[in-house]
């Protein structure tokens, strides 16, 4: 399993993603963050902060390069934390090696 794999067992499974009040005020809990540091170029190809904080989570066990290519297709199956928090981190696996 390679250490990509094992961040999303940790990060990505149900049992972490089961609150949806806690999911719906994600957005509004990264503010401050993104007020701080949203000016700063990072090497990583985002479009949303749904986007950012997925690659940000991976990127921490990857290179930023792997990350950016191992997301495309992540983010056309799971577009928004919606569809993600519904996935087991087995359904993950694939799109992550």
């Amino acid at each position: 399993m390679t250490s990509v794999n094992k961040t999303s067992d940790r990060l990505f499974n149900n049992q972490a993603l089961k609150n949806d009040q806690e999911m719906s005020n994600w957005v509004k809990d990264l503010e401050p963050l993104v007020k701080k540091y949203g000016k700063r170029k990072i090497p990583l190809d985002y479009k949303n902060r749904y986007q950012l904080l997925v690659m940000v989570v991976l990127a921490a066990q990857s290179s930023d390069n792997q990350i950016n290519k191992v997301t495309v297709p992540f983010f056309e199956t799971y577009p928004s934390m919606k569809e993600l928090k519904k996935v087991s981190a087995e359904d993950l696996h694939p799109l992550l090696k």
